[in-house]
């Protein structure tokens, strides 16, 4: 795939720098905003990806592929709009100011990202490089980059109120981090759980980004939404779990929200003529 036989380590890290920002600021975000809104900006990717495939890329999408994308962003945002329509009047809002400043972050966070998938596509075009390489070299950066931040983080007051703090001084604290994972094995189990299925994830999207386009791994990020709501949906209705809203109507918007979704990636990836 790529020209070039050997890819100098340290482009490497402008990638993992572009997804360290991303998902910092984007769970920053979730602070302040929302969980409905948060998801419903999700869509967003496919707009800031598409952009700079053509910025970095040079690659001119057809009618038909513009019109997939914009499917896809509208399905997402439906599913995000149901959150807000079915929500329970009486649940506590937001500050507006807060809402406002979570926004921009997250709008940020989607330029980061679409910035970083698309650059990697670029890199695949220049060199032979395995995604493996990538995405374990990415994740050792990031590695060394959260840890500096958290280190940081330590020293820093906590700003937000009590309840966002999670009732400790700074942003963050070791000491209960460790504590929390000694005395929850569920806790710790999910921690473990997470970093196999993140890797394996991260692996198979960047893979898409290699055999495919960058694109398509925005398209099969947000449509991995309707898996997960599939799932929730099963745990809900199975077990005494409520992972997914048992509404009627919000299913029902759901379910039209990720029709669309997947209409958009189907008609996104059929082949010319």
């Amino acid at each position: 795939m790529g020209k070039k036989p050997k890819v100098p380590i340290w482009l490497i890290t402008i990638p993992a720098f572009l997804d360290f920002i991303a998902s910092n600021v984007s769970y920053f975000a979730l602070n302040l905003i929302p969980s409905s809104v948060w998801q419903l900006s999700k869509g967003g990717a496919i707009i800031t990806t598409a952009i700079f495939t053509r910025i970095l890329l040079k690659r001119i999408l057809t009618k038909r592929r513009i019109f997939g994308c914009a499917l896809a962003t509208v399905g997402i945002t439906v599913v995000g709009l149901s959150v807000v329509l079915f929500s329970d009047p009486d649940s506590k809002a937001y500050p507006v100011h807060e809402e406002i400043i979570g926004i921009v972050m997250v709008i940020g966070s989607l330029v980061f990202t679409g910035l970083q998938i698309c650059y990697e596509e670029r890199m695949f075009r220049q060199y032979a490089m395995d995604v493996f390489q990538l995405v374990g070299l990415e994740g050792i950066f990031g590695l060394a980059m959260n840890l500096a931040l958290v280190v940081a983080f330590t020293f820093i007051s906590c700003p937000f109120d009590e309840a966002k703090c999670g009732g400790i001084q700074y942003l963050e604290s070791f000491v209960l981090y460790f504590q929390q994972l000694a005395n929850n094995s569920f806790l710790l189990g999910m921690c473990i759980l997470e970093i196999f299925t993140i890797a394996i994830s991260v692996s198979l999207a960047v893979t898409i980004t290699k055999r495919i386009s960058s694109i398509s791994r925005a398209l099969a990020d947000v449509a991995r939404t309707v898996l997960i709501w599939g799932f929730g949906f099963i745990v809900t209705k199975l077990t005494n779990y409520k992972l997914e809203s048992d509404n009627i109507g919000q299913i029902l918007v759901e379910m039209v929200g990720f029709v669309l979704v997947l209409a958009g990636t189907v008609i996104y990836h059929i082949k010319e003529k």
